[in-house]
């Protein structure tokens, strides 16, 4: 599936330390499916050695996904531990 796809290519990324790359496209993939465990771990892992721009990104993929799964905890400690990384 493509889905499936998105996150073996984040993984690839995040392997390679492409960290930016993988935050962009792990961001997209959350998003676009909020109970993907896999993806939501990849991204935590990718934003925890990213920059400060990458983070800024996730951030707004993290608080769309947040709002639309309001249920989700793991979303919203992943945008929590994010929000206080980049001192916002």
């Amino acid at each position: 599936s493509p889905e499936a796809a998105t996150v073996k290519l984040g993984a690839a990324l995040v392997k390679s330390n492409r960290l930016r790359e993988a935050v962009e496209i792990l961001s997209r993939a959350v998003a676009d499916d909020p109970e993907n465990s896999d993806a939501v771990d990849l991204l935590r892992e990718a934003i925890t050695g990213a920059d400060t721009e990458s983070s800024a990104k996730a951030i707004e993929s993290l608080q769309q996904a947040s709002f639309a799964n309001p249920s989700n905890l793991v979303l919203t400690e992943l945008l929590a531990e994010t929000l206080a990384r980049s001192g916002r």
